[in-house]
């Protein structure tokens, strides 16, 4: 499998376009992955002697090729933050191309405030990121991409990655592992826009707040992947792995718990059997089918976090209604056994984490 890393500064359009690249490889029909790094590294407070996390994380990378790997995969799109400082890091087993994309700083200053940061928060983002690029070490490739749309970025960066490959190398150091079989996991599914994200960031945070080491994790994020042998059922199967290695991973490196979030295609039997002894608490929000379409007109808004792969901001009535049509149908599939039902109608996440915890016992 052929890795593709693609960093450089906020707003450069890292995201973005692993997504575009991940579409074009998979219209031609080759099996692909993608990963934005950063939800590799979703364990606070952060692990002693790795303040930034980038051990975790490319440990966590080389668990996530791995598993990509064997579902099929042949090109992994990796996405996000990397040192500047370092050489590229290299991922267990594959060939891996590392390219670091430079944009004009006014062009990401832009790009930030369409996402809602503040002119103090891009400002700082900016002056970080030229400062990153201008000392890059050496083994990057860099990307210029001012000027560029998005198919012509697709093919600028292409065209880099065909150059010559670093080598697979040996397993990375394994982090020191506790028993996973100790440390409970939360998983928190529903239909559509009923707050599955929202709720488990929510309870993720209050962990934090408190120096609780927990992990936060996202099937769907986990869970990129086209023209795999098997289609959508093997790429949700390999998320849930990915999941469950993940939070291995993150008990080595000294968290107690993790949260899980997860569409409800993905209920607790894919979450048992990847997760094998793990103790595993599942939940199913519900919402009402007027909540869950006011939720995806709000969404459609451009309410919640901004997302590259969020189909929802920016959407057509038209669109909309479908997303409230499908999210109404989830609602009505039957609960698996085992599966707890909180409902979400009448409170915001922190009300909802709340009845989660009177109803599971959770007590992060």
């Amino acid at each position: 499998m052929h890795v593709l890393r693609l960093a450089g500064p906020p707003g450069v359009g890292k995201s973005t376009l692993a997504l575009a690249i991940a579409a074009r490889l998979a219209a031609d029909g080759e099996p692909v992955s993608s990963v934005d790094i950063d939800q590799l590294g979703m364990l606070y407070p952060a692990p002693d002697g790795d303040a930034d996390r980038w051990v975790l994380k490319e440990h966590a990378l080389d668990l996530v090729a791995s598993i990509h790997r064997r579902a099929g995969s042949r090109t992994l799109l990796v996405s996000g933050v990397a040192s500047p400082d370092a050489p590229p890091p290299r991922t267990a087993g594959e060939s891996v191309a590392s390219l670091w994309l430079d944009l004009a700083p006014q062009q990401r200053h832009a790009r930030l405030g369409a996402r809602g940061w503040s002119a103090e928060q891009r400002e700082e983002a900016v002056r970080i990121g030229t400062e990153e690029s201008a000392r890059l070490a050496d083994g990057w490739r860099r990307v210029a991409l001012d000027g560029l749309g998005v198919e012509d970025a697709v093919e600028a960066v292409l065209a880099a990655a065909a150059g010559e490959d670093s080598g697979p190398e040996g397993p990375a150091a394994p982090l020191e592992h506790a028993d996973a079989q100790t440390a409970p996991v939360l998983w928190i599914t529903g239909p559509r826009c009923a707050g599955a994200s929202s709720v488990g960031w929510e309870l993720a945070q209050a962990a934090w707040g408190t120096g609780t080491r927990t992990g936060f994790l996202d099937l769907a994020e986990l869970s990129l992947a086209r023209n795999l042998p098997g289609g959508a059922a093997a790429a949700r199967v390999a998320g849930a792995d990915c999941v469950a290695a993940l939070h291995e991973c993150f008990v080595g490196a000294g968290g107690v718990a993790s949260i899980v979030v997860a569409p409800i295609g993905a209920g607790p039997d894919l979450a048992f059997a990847a997760f094998g002894d793990v103790p595993v608490i599942s939940v199913r929000l519900d919402a009402t089918p007027a909540e869950l379409r006011e939720r995806a007109r709000s969404r459609a808004r451009g309410a919640g976090p901004h997302l590259a792969a969020d189909d929802l901001r920016g959407a057509t009535d038209m669109e909309v209604a479908a997303v409230a049509r499908r999210a109404a149908r989830e609602r009505e599939l039957p609960l698996h056994s085992g599966e707890v039902l909180v409902p979400t109608s009448g409170a915001d996440p922190v009300g909802v984490a709340a009845r989660i915890r009177t109803a599971t016992g959770w007590s992060l």
